[in-house]
């Protein structure tokens, strides 16, 4: 069970996903737990959704609104602290990050690496920015059974499936995506990165306004390598487009794989022609 949180604005967030469309919501329960531990539901919030999403950006957005309706909760000027309880493990694994290292860093990790979800991030640690009170955000096990069921973790779970229901709202941030050419899973370091030339097939295009770059996801189509349609991620400041070939030059870091130079488009013949 979540440990005890006595005289704080306590809010529940959590995001959800239908990934037939992508269509995407998030929901929050706002709780004043008084000095002796008491607590009581002031508010819930459940917004229309978003279309062409994932599950990680609902689970943010999330806690950017959290924060930026704090300040209007009636409870807020009274108590000393603010508490986020979320089951991602995305958010309590990286929130300090964003607070920290990553804003000095231009929105990149250790490796030099873009970090994904850069613009919410960014409005993350804006939203953070206005509170001016003691924040922790706490991870919480979802959907709990049992003595380990927590129903305020349930009800923003409730509240975030309702919202993913309408979709009202659409804020694309990716290209459309592409039939991959096999169908393996994408796993990140699945393509061994060793300073050489390959074709690649782009499944999806992504770009990271932030950083002012491009990642993209894609499969090795060079019958040759030994990682031949393997799937994974990678990064350039070229433009590449999703359901094309290219002849590309990589670099030799795995933790941060890009494209240093696109040598040519691939036409699909030419790969049909030598089996």
């Amino acid at each position: 069970m979540p440990r005890i949180v006595e005289n704080a604005l306590l809010i529940y967030t959590d995001g959800s996903l239908y990934p037939r469309g992508r269509k995407g919501g998030y929901g929050m329960v706002f709780i004043h737990v008084d000095p002796v531990g008491e607590d009581r539901i002031i508010e819930e919030y459940s917004p229309p959704g978003i279309s062409g999403t994932t599950g990680n950006r609902m689970e943010l957005q999330a806690c950017i609104e959290a924060l930026e309706k704090a300040p209007y909760v009636d409870c807020f000027q009274t108590v000393p602290r603010i508490v986020i309880r979320t089951d991602s493990q995305y958010i309590a694994k990286h929130y300090r990050y964003a607070l920290g290292i990553w804003r000095s860093s231009g929105w990149r990790n250790f490796q030099g690496r873009p970090v994904d979800n850069a613009d919410l991030w960014k409005e993350f640690a804006r939203a953070y920015g206005k509170i001016h009170k003691r924040f922790d955000i706490e991870w919480v096990k979802g959907h709990g059974k049992g003595h380990v069921r927590d129903p305020y973790n349930v009800r923003a779970d409730q509240l975030a499936k309702e919202s993913a229901k309408s979709p009202l709202s659409r804020r694309v941030f990716r290209s459309s995506v592409r039939r991959k050419i096999s169908p393996t899973y994408t796993k990140r370091g699945s393509v061994k990165i060793s300073d050489q030339q390959m074709i690649i097939y782009i499944v999806e295009v992504l770009r990271m306004r932030v950083q002012k770059t491009w990642q993209y996801r894609y499969q090795v189509a060079s019958k040759e390598s030994p990682d031949y349609h393997n799937t994974d991620w990678i990064y350039s400041n070229e433009q590449m487009r999703d359901g094309h070939y290219y002849e590309v030059q990589v670099n030799a870091d795995m933790g941060h794989p890009q494209v240093l130079k696109v040598i040519r488009e691939v036409e699909a013949e030419e790969l049909t022609a030598n089996p």
